[in-house]
């Protein structure tokens, strides 16, 4: 059974499998589990925190629908990740190949801006914190910085001060605030339409744990020897299920 909205197939079974949602697939969706990334926001934002290009793009591309670059959880957008590590390479990356509001503000109390995160950073010697303050500043990272809010005392203050002054006739870019949801809209799409369709716990091709005192005490123990694994982890159901193709793939790459 296919579902479809006019043109669009919303849900696509084969053989009363569901298959995938909105053009989506993931492992365990026929078993109903919930929509799954193939990496974390986490894994995400640390390819930018450790300036990993290739790990990033490679994340990029199989997340698309999921995270995006001006995406703020509360803590920040990638920008403001990349200049708080000084990852000057990433910042370049993401303003020049990826257009991000450089004035983007973090969507918290603070709301501080990618300028204002470093400039709070800068006295730390172990990246080059100044480099990129002075190319948000070329950039047109502009005022957000200029009433020294988090900025050290001393030395690093002047030259902070310095480079501002540098770069006072550069127009500053619009500042842009994240408001959006938690996710990219195609995911959040997938997630939406999931949550409507019926739940398939249990699927007929799931087993029920093992009793204790199972014969010959081999409860268990059979199962794991078998292509099994818990199933349903968050209803409380114990159950267990086959493990997907993928699934069986990735076992056996760490194995």
């Amino acid at each position: 059974m296919t579902i479809s909205n006019n043109e669009e197939i919303i849900v696509l079974e084969e053989d009363g499998i569901r298959k995938a949602i909105c053009g989506y697939t993931w492992p365990g969706i026929e078993f109903g589990e919930p929509p799954s990334c193939p990496y974390t926001f986490f894994e995400y934002v640390d390819a930018i925190r450790f300036g990993d290009l290739p790990a990033f793009l490679q994340i990029e591309s199989a997340c698309q629908a999921w995270w995006h670059p001006t995406l703020d959880r509360g803590a920040g957008a990638l920008l403001h990740f990349a200049v708080d590590h000084g990852q000057l390479g990433m910042v370049k990356f993401l303003v020049e190949h990826r257009g991000v509001p450089i004035n983007q503000r973090c969507n918290n109390s603070t709301g501080w801006t990618p300028l204002h995160r470093c400039a709070h950073v800068a006295h730390y010697r172990n990246a080059p914190h100044m480099k990129v303050f002075d190319y948000l500043l070329a950039c047109g990272g502009g005022s957000s910085a200029e009433n020294g809010e988090g900025w050290e005392e001393g030395a690093v203050r002047s030259q902070l001060s310095t480079l501002m002054e540098k770069h006072r006739n550069v127009e500053t870019k619009p500042e842009y605030t994240y408001a959006g949801l938690s996710t990219g809209p195609e995911a959040e799409k997938v997630l939406r339409t999931w949550e409507a369709l019926p739940k398939l716990y249990p699927p007929k091709n799931w087993r029920p744990p093992p009793p204790a005192g199972y014969t010959q005490a081999r409860g268990m123990r059979k199962h794991s020897v078998e292509p099994w694994r818990p199933a349903g982890e968050d209803d409380g159901s114990c159950m267990l299920r086959p493990m997907t193709a993928l699934e069986l793939e990735a076992q056996a790459r760490r194995c």
